[in-house]
């Protein structure tokens, strides 16, 4: 295994904080989307369903237009949620099929985010000891991916 791979995996592994973080953003971005424009356009829209003239069916023609793209967008957002869930499970699963040690060390340093520093007093290692379970993890985790490293890397 090359620097470069090894790299990748670690990279890979460190956009779980990223994916925990944007899904967060986009879940309430999803929950104001829905609360502040979805849902009052719904209400406008079944009020009126049943226009009285002209510029009333226009205007609920308009507003039906309106409500089909903000499904769009909601079901959009919701499957880029799921998605990156998906992304994250996945670099969860990687961590959790290690062993003991080399599980402990990625999981607080790619899951929780803590430093090198944090980890070994955690865990009462020393530092260099927490990094060569993570690069013993890295190593184990591009064998359990075996050829599907480039994917990872291309992933992230």
């Amino acid at each position: 295994m090359t620097k470069e791979q090894q790299k990748q995996i670690r990279k890979w592994l460190s956009s779980y904080q990223i994916l925990k973080r944007t899904v967060q953003l986009k879940e309430k971005h999803l929950e104001d989307f829905i609360t502040i424009m979805y849902n009052p356009l719904k209400e406008i829209t079944e009020k009126i369903a049943k226009p009285k003239d002209c510029e009333q069916e226009i205007s609920v023609t308009i507003m039906n237009k309106m409500e089909r793209i903000y499904l769009e967008i909601i079901e959009d957002l919701k499957y880029d949620l799921i998605s990156m869930k998906e992304q994250m499970q996945e670099i969860f699963d990687a961590i959790n099929n290690l062993n003991n040690y080399e599980r402990s060390v990625c999981f607080n340093r790619y899951i929780l985010g803590c430093s090198w520093n944090e980890i070994a007093v955690q865990l009462g290692y020393e530092i260099r000891q927490c990094q060569r379970y993570d690069l013993n993890a890295v190593r184990n985790i591009a064998k359990n991916y075996n050829d599907n490293i480039n994917d990872i890397a291309n992933k992230y």
